[in-house]
């Protein structure tokens, strides 16, 4: 007796996909792609397969976030500051952890640029905690 398959759809609907929901049938009447016809998510980025992701990009993205998280930038969201300490932190202790789990193993620019962002981070947030209160249970532990 074959084996039966099932397919799992996630019919959540993300921040983006609502406000887009409105515009979509307006994209498809000029011929523009929606993400239902396979083109680009509603906030017009898709990662074209001759663009990869790499360690500088990676550690880049991971301290935008930290700085998002710490209330220093918008929110992609909302497009607003929305201050989250812990999450900040969670960053900033991944950044910390590929640290120490790729020393030794990074050019000297990756090194350097890894090192620089997580000082700036580790800075801000202290600073940040002592400005206007609990951040959690305290600074990031240096490397």
């Amino acid at each position: 007796m074959p084996e039966q398959g099932f397919n799992v759809n996630d019919r959540r609907i993300s921040h983006d996909q609502a406000e887009s929901a409105d515009a979509a049938p307006q994209a498809r009447a000029q011929g523009q792609s929606t993400p239902e016809a396979g083109g680009p998510p509603a906030g017009g980025f898709k990662m074209s397969d001759s663009q990869g992701i790499d360690f500088t990009t990676f550690v880049i993205s991971l301290a935008q976030s930290a700085l998002i998280h710490m209330g220093l930038g918008n929110h992609p969201d909302t497009g607003k500051p929305e201050p989250n300490p812990q999450l900040a932190r969670q960053n900033i202790d991944i950044l910390g952890l590929l640290e120490e789990k790729t020393r030794g193993n990074l050019s000297e620019e990756e090194g350097d640029l890894l090192t620089q962002m997580l000082y700036t981070l580790r800075m801000r947030y202290v600073a940040l905690a002592r400005e206007g209160g609990s951040t959690g249970s305290g600074a990031s532990h240096g490397g």
